[in-house]
């Protein structure tokens, strides 16, 4: 199942919804790597790497806006993406000890793909007023 952004995920702002789209595309590649059928560990894993990297890079983005536009919620908006962090930073540790790689990445996958579409929808809406009186769109 890939998941696609939409106009209604759009929070309004030119690069966090490129960034958003790129998210979307980095879960859907790995997807797509674990449907084939010679996928090695190391490769998996590598895809994997990027779409986190990815992620961190994203979120990391928001957070600093969060900061200069002084946002009110930062600070639950924050630990949501905290939470997410550290989801995905123990299923990365568990692959390491698995034999079944495959599984735990697209588990892995499948939850970024479903936290970042719920995520969107919910609590990344709440900045968008914030963001465009101070400027950001």
């Amino acid at each position: 199942m890939p998941f696609v952004w939409t106009e209604a995920l759009s929070v309004q702002v030119k690069e966090i919804d490129e960034q958003h789209q790129q998210f979307f595309k980095l879960v859907n590649e790995v997807l797509s790597v674990l449907d084939e059928a010679s996928v090695t560990k190391e490769h998996a894993e590598e895809v994997l790497k990027q779409l986190n990297e990815y992620a961190q890079f994203h979120l990391t983005t928001e957070e600093k806006y969060f900061d200069q536009c002084h946002y009110p919620d930062a600070d639950a908006h924050l630990a949501a993406h905290n939470a997410y962090r550290e989801t995905v930073a123990k299923a990365l540790d568990q692959i390491h000890h698995s034999q079944d790689y495959a599984l735990l990445i697209r588990d892995i996958t499948l939850f970024a793909g479903r936290w970042l579409t719920e995520h969107i929808r919910v609590m990344d809406q709440e900045y968008v007023a914030c963001f465009h009186e101070c400027g950001i769109r």
